[in-house]
Formats: C-alpha cells, structure tokens, sequence
C-alpha cells in the first residue's frame, strides 16, 4: 500500500505503538501474583528461568524495558510529532571536519601573533569559511538532485512513495554526503597550512600544540554530544580536560606532582594526536555506512560495522585508560578513587543522572531543615553515593567485558545487536539496573520518612515540580 508521507505513516506508526502498550499494559496486570511480589522490575528474570537462546533473551529483554520508557515516548510522540515530520538532514550535518569561529580564535590566541599576522590569519579564515560554505551548498545541490526533495515532499505528506522506493533514495543522498567529505579534508588542511604560512621562528612548537588542541576540539569533542545515550562508552572522553578540572585547588590532583602530571599529559596528548588522524575518517566512514545499512535492513552489515566500530572505541578507551590508570599513581588512595569515579562518570554518563535522592537532599540543605534531621539525611545520602557509585562500576564491568571480549556494545534499552553473543552479560545489565532502582526508591523514602507530615508533603510537591522541569 502506498504511503501518503510521513505525516499519515508517522500517525499510523503512533497508534500501533499505543495499542501495543495497552495491550504490553494488561498482560502486566494480568499477570500471576507471585510475578507481581517481585522486590524490582528486573527480578522476574529469576523466575523465568534460565534463557540459554539469545532470541528468547532478547524477547524478554525488550517486554521488561518497553514499559519502563514507552508512556514516555508517547508523550514525546504527541509534543514533538509534527516537527519530526518536518526534519530532516542537510549536508552541513555529515561534513566533516568543520572549524568553528570560536575554534580558530583559541587556536590563535596560543600563537601569540603581531598585528599583520592576526589580519592575514583572519582572512585565511574567511577563504575557509566561504570554501566550506560554497562545498555545502554543491552538496546539497546534489543530494536535493539524489532525491532528497522527494523524500522531504513525502515525509511533508505533498507526495506519495511506495516504501521501495523511498529506502533508496535515502541511501542515495547519504552517499553524496561521502562524497564531499574529501574536498572537506583538503579545505581543513589548507587551513592548517594558511596559518603555519604566516609563522616566524619561535612561533612552530607553540603551533603544534595548539593543532592538536583543535585536532581534539574538531574530532573528539563533538562526540560527547551523545553522551547522555544508553550506548555510549566514552567515545569523546578528553583525559586533558578532565585533568585541568581535577588540578583545580579543590580537584583530586591539586597536591600531585605538576611536573609529573604534565608529562603523562604530554605523552598522551601527542598519541590522541595520532591516533584520531589513524581513525577519525574511518570512523566517519563506519557511521555513515551504518546509517545505509539500516535502511537496507543488511543485518550481517550492520554486524560487521558494530565489530569495526568497536575495534576503533578499543583503541581511543585504551588510550584514556592508560592515562588515567598512569595519573592514579601518583595521588593518594582517597584522591585515586575521585579521579577514577571522574573517568567512569565522563566515560559513561547516562549512568550518573541526578536521580530523586540528589533533587532530595539538595531541596533539604536549601531548606535549613531540622539540623539533626539534615545530619541523619546526609549520612542517608552518602550511604547511597557509596552504593550506587558500587552498583554503577559493576555496570561499567559488564560493558567493557562484553565490548573487549565478546565484540558487543551493550545497551540497556536496546538489545536488539546481541544475537546470541552476550546475553548473559545483558542479562546482568538488567539486573544491576533493577538493583540501582530498588535503592534508589529504598533512598528517596528512607529520606522522607525522616520529616514531619508538613515538610515532607512540602519536599513531594517540590520533587514533583523538578520532575516536570527535567522532563521538559
């Protein structure tokens, strides 16, 4: 049947996901008692058995995680549906490398450059600016030709598609995206050339470091915007940056040795210097490629893209790893465990969220409650710190063995690429999520039974408006 764009697909799409909940809803309530009396949610694994076959895990897996986020994503639906229909990528998303004017500005501020050299600088950058911007506009030219005006019109609802047709021309237009990333390549290039023109003697070993800094800035950093996904493990972790906030007067390296903190500093940020000019195309290759491949629904692709993509996350987390394992040395055993816990929670992000009991104890301390109710709360509090700082190091355990030995990138909301390989270990993820969340609910009333009728019912009405706030 043909699909009258997205407008009707993406509605179509929205009911069945309701339906499906309702009825994922009442098999829940229908289910037997004893299943029901479960201490956590991901506590029914134990009593079903022990599931050898991926396919089966996978089933369970899926059915235990689509209640705890689908009354979400349908609110989402409902809010964000029409813009979604309307979205849609252009070539400024895929081309890459791209300097930004505040980039180029720290870059020439470590030069310490005369007066004629900054005006030449500056219209070295105005050439890469316009290069890059005349290279958009082409490939956007040329992906609006491949068919993406086509797939726009069909997605608005002003054009009919049939599906086998639609996949295609989406695989088209990604694949003139490939194509500029190597006039990309020598735009940023003549920019580094431009400015190294331009230097006097005295000024190159400066240079040097500051290109590795924008080498960083333009190839690692970007990464961490997907630092609040399931599946990210670390992928745009800079130990530099993590180490000039941990020297800071307060920070767990502020009384270690600055010399000796500056040379594995160095060190490693000559080999990240390297190692990104070894795998940012290849990584950019395996994204876009994967991206392809999804349409295509080519699941051994797909597979062969994770194994390559993880070969290369191998490779940036060793590095880090090393780094940070080096540092730790050199501070005391209290220190060592604050530099460390700093590298899990950049590492893996998404597992440190401000849960109930942060938003708790942060309205008491504002609230200048009863001082021995606060004491007794705080040592409630650093009581949960400690566990949940435990329970989230063991996660971190089960992801990294499964990425090191068994070439799976684990996600607790997903576990659709496990195909048999892992699923104990997912297994185990889910559990330690379920242990996570039986302490924090244990927490977030241990801390309310603590006040009065009338603060605690003031504290409920404050965790409630917090809640709406983060979930805006």
């Amino acid at each position: 049947m043909a699909v009258r764009g997205a407008s009707r697909g993406w509605f179509r799409a929205f009911w069945m996901f309701s339906i499906q909940f309702l009825s994922e809803l009442n098999s829940v309530i229908r289910r037997p008692p004893d299943i029901l009396k479960a201490t956590s949610r991901y506590a029914v694994l134990d009593q079903l058995g022990p599931f050898k076959s991926g396919a089966a895990l996978c089933e369970i897996a899926m059915r235990i995680n689509f209640l705890r986020w689908s009354l979400a994503c349908w609110c989402v639906a409902v809010i964000f549906l029409p813009r979604v229909v309307s979205a849609q990528e252009t070539a400024s998303d895929f081309i890459q490398p791209q300097v930004t004017r505040a980039q180029f500005t720290r870059l020439m501020q470590a030069l310490n450059l005369g007066h004629d050299q900054r005006t030449i600088v500056d219209f070295v950058f105005s050439n890469y600016v316009e290069a890059l911007s005349d290279l958009t506009k082409q490939t956007d030219e040329a992906a609006i030709a491949a068919g993406r005006q086509k797939i726009s019109d069909a997605l608005a609802g002003k054009t009919r598609l049939q599906p086998q047709e639609l996949a295609p021309l989406r695989v088209a237009v990604l694949r003139v995206y490939r194509t500029a990333w190597p006039e990309a390549d020598a735009i940023f290039d003549d920019l580094v050339l431009g400015v190294q023109s331009m230097l006097v003697d005295g000024q190159s070993e400066p240079l040097q470091a500051a290109l590795r800094e924008l080498r960083r800035e333009v190839f690692l950093h970007p990464r961490q915007l997907e630092a609040e996904y399931h599946g990210y493990a670390g992928e745009g972790v800079d130990i530099l940056l993590l180490a000039a906030d941990a020297m800071k007067p307060v920070g767990e390296l502020a009384s270690a040795s600055r010399s000796t903190i500056a040379d594995i500093l160095l060190e490693y940020e000559i080999q990240m210097d390297l190692l990104l000019g070894q795998t940012a195309s290849p990584l950019r290759e395996v994204r876009l490629s994967r991206k392809i491949a999804e349409i295509n629904k080519d699941t051994s692709e797909i597979d062969r893209l994770e194994q390559q993509s993880i070969d290369l996350w191998k490779q940036l987390f060793a590095l880090n790893r090393s780094a940070v394992d080096r540092i730790a040395a050199h501070v005391n055993d209290i220190n060592r465990e604050r530099w460390l816990d700093r590298f899990d929670r950049a590492s893996f992000t998404w597992l440190f969220p401000r849960d109930e009991p942060d938003l708790q104890i942060d309205w008491m301390r504002r609230e200048k409650i009863d001082p021995e109710i606060q004491a007794e709360a705080d040592a409630i509090y650093a009581e949960y710190v400690a566990k949940r700082r435990t329970i989230a190091r063991q996660a971190i355990a089960i992801m990294l063995k499964a990425r090191m030995e068994l070439q799976v990138a684990l996600n607790p909301m997903d576990p659709s690429n496990i195909n048999g390989r892992g699923s104990d270990l997912y297994t185990d993820l889910l559990k330690n999520s379920g242990e996570q969340s039986t302490l924090e609910g244990a927490t977030q009333s241990r801390l309310e039974s603590l006040l009065p009728e009338a603060e605690r019912e003031r504290l409920r009405q404050a965790m409630k408006r917090a809640n709406v706030g983060r979930r805006r």
